[in-house]
């Protein structure tokens, strides 16, 4: 039910090949398509290949030194070394 909820599986194909066998009361089981949606972020799918973690540290000390740049003009301070 979790790779239903996650988007990773379909319902219909979970039901047809076995590997979502659902058991109680009959209501439940009929409309389990009604309760049982995908989960708020189940469109959002991983990255495909490997993850580079050279840019990744770049793009985040990018942002950090960003962010402190900005801390720094807003107080008004100078900043005298480049970073």
């Amino acid at each position: 039910m979790s790779h239903i909820w996650a988007g990773d599986t379909d319902m219909r194909i979970a039901k047809d090949t076995g590997r979502l066998e659902l058991k109680g009361d009959p209501i439940l089981v009929r409309t389990i398509s009604s309760w049982l949606r995908p989960g708020t972020f189940a469109h959002i799918r991983p990255q495909y290949g490997p993850i580079n973690v050279k840019q990744s540290r770049a793009r985040i000390r990018k942002s950090a030194i960003k962010e402190k740049k900005k801390e720094f003009q807003e107080q008004g301070a100078e900043l005298y070394a480049k970073i």
